[in-house]
């Protein structure tokens, strides 16, 4: 179930983070770096982030509840799990253009597998896709396409788990800003009866390295 869960968590930590990078609704368009004023824009003169910049993020036991597994999985649990997004444009104080971005990046690392049956404990590992693409708003980023990732466990556990379009991530704007899944629903491309019947991931991407602050502006003061 856990091993169900790590998969889960790549497919929507490539979409979260990939959504991150794109920016777009109808009142906001650029990635502030200090914060923004009581009319929306960012704090200081140029204040927003430039095309190219790299956000890294990372994610503490990230969790897939996974239920129905024919072998009694239970769960896959990761130590720590790492997210490189970049952008691709700037975004503009307008209703139409939007900052885009890509997941160039995505880990999982001291993965192990929980099962009441045979191997209880045994590692697992967790490959996912990239160049996801996504927007944000103010309080979600949205994922405009659908997600894989892939996990295998005991050499013959295999199981790929794949998203919606549309799924959301919480997005907590501040220094350091954070992107939280609650309770994703994942669906089953392939792997059987032992992937379980349903999935739900949790987990919560924190920024770091120097790029922690992140505010959803209209425009540049």
């Amino acid at each position: 179930m856990r091993y169900l869960k790590m998969l889960g968590l790549a497919a929507v930590a490539a979409a979260a983070l990939t959504a991150f990078l794109g920016a777009g609704s109808a009142s906001a368009h650029v990635l502030c770096t200090e914060g923004v004023n009581a009319e929306g824009l960012c704090l200081t003169p140029g204040g927003d982030y430039a095309s190219g910049t790299v956000f890294t993020a990372e994610a503490s036991n990230p969790v897939l509840t996974v239920s129905g597994s024919s072998l009694g999985v239970t769960a896959v649990t990761c130590k720590k799990s790492n997210v490189s997004v970049k952008t691709l444009s700037t975004g503009k104080a307008d209703s139409t253009t939007q900052v885009e971005g890509e997941v160039t990046d995505l880990t999982f690392s001291e993965c192990s597998m929980d099962t009441t049956g045979f191997g209880n404990g045994s590692s697992c590992t967790v490959s996912t896709g990239s160049g996801y693409k996504g927007s944000i708003s103010t309080t979600a980023l949205t994922v405009n396409s659908t997600t894989s990732t892939t996990v295998t466990c005991l050499g013959f556990i295999t199981c790929t788990y794949s998203s919606a379009k549309g799924i959301q991530l919480g997005l907590t704007q501040g220094k350091p800003a954070s992107l939280k899944a609650n309770g994703i629903s994942l669906s089953i491309s392939s792997g059987g009866s032992g992937c379980g019947t349903t999935t739900n991931w949790d987990a919560t991407y924190t920024l770091n390295g120097a790029n922690t602050g992140l505010w959803v502006g209209k425009g540049v003061a």
